[in-house]
Parts: structure tokens; C-alpha cells; sequence
């Protein structure tokens, strides 16, 4: 598996690795907000089911005091920065994976130009053994085929390695034990 990735990196251009890696950079980030909307709704909920976390010396109760809000208030105002955080990272992600999408559309798209333009820049000889219409539906095929089975699978991953990685550590690094 790792040679096809191999081999089919090295079809891509500089420019189409300058945007895998660019892409590579926004799927980390889109793990981070991820994250914090997720770590962002423990203390809410924990705060919904227990009112004395706001009397314990922690940073919600710091928040609470200097918020000068009424409880019911605060607990209001908190589940608004959480919601808007979840909604932030739901469009931070369906961004990111619209652009991966995009990006593996294009590359198949340059991939089939490249071999049309290969095709046609082949002598007359070559043209008159093989049908134009065939190879026509085997670019076609084959350039989808391998935007839809290799390189949008590869990206999305890729987007999910990187996640499990990062809920693990910190997972770990909230409670090692």
C-alpha cells in the first residue's frame, strides 16, 4: 500500500505537493478546533449536572466571579460559547473537507490532462493500433478511479490519523493513569 502512495506521489507536481502539504497544515488544525469543541463541553455539562463545581476553587468558579452574572446566567452565556464553539469547528471541518474533496478532483483532473496531452503528442503509428474512444474512457475511468479510490481515501486518513493521535494524547495527558 505504501508503494502505490509512493508512486502515485511522485506523479504530482511541485505545486500539487505544495497544496497537499498546505492541506496537510489545515488538517491539523481542523483536529485542534475539533478537539477544543469537544473539550469544551465537559466542564458545561459538568456545570449543568453540578451547580457547587461554581463554589469549588477551579477556573469556572474564577470565571463566575468575575463574570458578576447570576448562575442560571452564567450557565446560559457558557452554553452559548459552547455551542458557538461545536458550530465554529462543524464549519471549520465541512471547509477542510470540502477543499481535500476539491483538492482530489483537481489532481485527477491534471492527472487525465497529462495523459491526454501524452496521448496526443504520440506519433501517427501509435493512433492508427489504438482507438481514440477506448483510451478516451480509460483516461476517464482510470483518473477518477484514482481520485476516488487513492487519493480521497489517503486524505481522509489522514484527517482521521491525525485526530485519534491527538484525542489520545491528550486524553493521556489529562489522566496519564
Amino acid at each position: 500500500m505504501f508503494k502505490v502512495i509512493i508512486e502515485f506521489f511522485s506523479l504530482l507536481t511541485p505545486s500539487q505537493r505544495k497544496r497537499f502539504y498546505v492541506l496537510q497544515v489545515m488538517i491539523v488544525i481542523m483536529t485542534f478546533v475539533e478537539i477544543v469543541s469537544i473539550i469544551s463541553i465537559a466542564p458545561f455539562m459538568a456545570l449543568v449536572g453540578d451547580l457547587s463545581i461554581l463554589e469549588r476553587d477551579n477556573l469556572l468558579s474564577m470565571l463566575y466571579l468575575k463574570s458578576n452574572l447570576d448562575v442560571y446566567e452564567f450557565i446560559f452565556y457558557l452554553g452559548i460559547i459552547v455551542l458557538v464553539t461545536l458550530v465554529i469547528a462543524a464549519f471549520f471541518s465541512m471547509y477542510v473537507t470540502w477543499r481535500i474533496s476539491m483538492f482530489a478532483t483537481k489532481i485527477g483532473v491534471e492527472i487525465g490532462d497529462r495523459l491526454y496531452s501524452y496521448y496526443l503528442s504520440q506519433d501517427w503509428l501509435f493512433h492508427t493500433m489504438s482507438s481514440s474512444s477506448d483510451m478516451t474512457k480509460k483516461i476517464a475511468n482510470e483518473t477518477t478511479r484514482i481520485t476516488n479510490d487513492i487519493l480521497l481515501p489517503i486524505m481522509n486518513l489522514n484527517a482521521r490519523v491525525v485526530l485519534t493521535f491527538l484525542i489520545i494524547l491528550i486524553m493521556f495527558l489529562y489522566n496519564p493513569i
